[in-house]
């Protein structure tokens, strides 16, 4: 039995319109870490930063669908990891759909016509595979160091 799922809606940024979609199999503009090689049940995770073409302080929007287009909850910690990154949660729960998904990222690039100032113009996607019924191995990470008392 899943815990209390979280949900969000679907924000169906795959579709978002953007200046620049970025293609390349490891992002030109966003740093993307210990990225899972697949999403197994529970909570999994990677690091994301931007890089020097980003707008400084502007967001940045993570979406994953499943095979059938449904939203699998993410959630982006406003803790940084190694002074940079910020982790990014991943919830597969046991109704997720087993397949291949798509993970989109949006940001905001500094050098851009005017137009595309202001707003997402950026986009980067990958597929990745989910498979709910494989228990997750995933390590853990430690916003702080555990003390003992």
């Amino acid at each position: 039995m899943d815990p209390i799922k979280r949900v969000e809606l679907k924000a169906d940024l795959t579709k978002y319109p953007v200046y620049k979609i970025d293609t390349e199999l490891n992002s030109k503009h966003f740093r993307i870490s210990e990225f899972p090689s697949m999403l197994a049940s529970g909570k999994s995770h990677f690091l994301i930063r931007g890089t020097d073409d980003l707008k400084i302080g502007s967001h940045v929007e993570v979406e994953i669908l499943d095979k059938n287009g449904n939203v699998v909850y993410t959630e982006i910690s406003e803790a940084l990891i190694n002074g940079t990154d910020r982790i990014v949660s991943i919830y597969v729960y046991s109704d997720t759909v087993f397949g291949d998904g798509k993970l989109t990222v949006l940001g905001e690039l500094i050098d851009v016509p005017k137009q595309w100032k202001g707003k997402y113009n950026v986009k980067w996607e990958r597929s990745i595979f989910i498979n709910p019924t494989v228990s997750n191995i995933d390590g853990v990470i430690f916003i702080n160091e555990p003390r003992l008392y």
